[in-house]
């Protein structure tokens, strides 16, 4: 989710915020109705895992201070100064955060927000996996 941010408004320069705050909100539809629907494929689940994680990329790691969104345009590369509304942001991320584990027909297994560890299997022959936060 990019807002669209004027911070060099009147400089004839455009820049596009990433991971806006709004994207941990966006991403409160998105998770919970491939939570009720996971048959219609993983692409639900990587559009609002990459909100979730995204919106955690917006606290600056030097500082610790939360930011309303990054600015990626070349000229730019920098933490927007503002805070905004960031903890609407958070609370979304909050409130839907999980870690997500799911074999796609397409794509195999994925693994969200977790590290998946092959264990090999018991008697049966089968194999398993350990799941970790990641």
């Amino acid at each position: 989710n990019n807002g669209k941010y004027l911070a060099t408004f009147g400089t004839g320069v455009q820049d596009r915020g990433q991971m806006h705050y709004r994207a941990g909100l966006n991403m409160i539809p998105l998770i919970e109705w491939y939570r009720r629907h996971p048959e219609e494929g993983a692409f639900l689940l990587e559009v609002a895992m990459g909100a979730m994680a995204g919106q955690l990329v917006n606290i600056d790691p030097a500082t610790g201070a939360t930011s309303m969104m990054y600015h990626a345009s070349p000229h730019m590369r920098a933490f927007d100064p503002h805070s905004g509304d960031y903890g609407l942001g958070f609370f979304g991320n909050a409130l839907e955060a999980g870690a997500y584990y799911v074999v796609d027909a397409a794509l195999g297994p994925l693994c969200f927000l977790c590290v998946a560890t092959p264990q090999e299997g018991g008697g049966g022959g089968g194999g398993g996996v350990a799941m970790q936060e990641g």
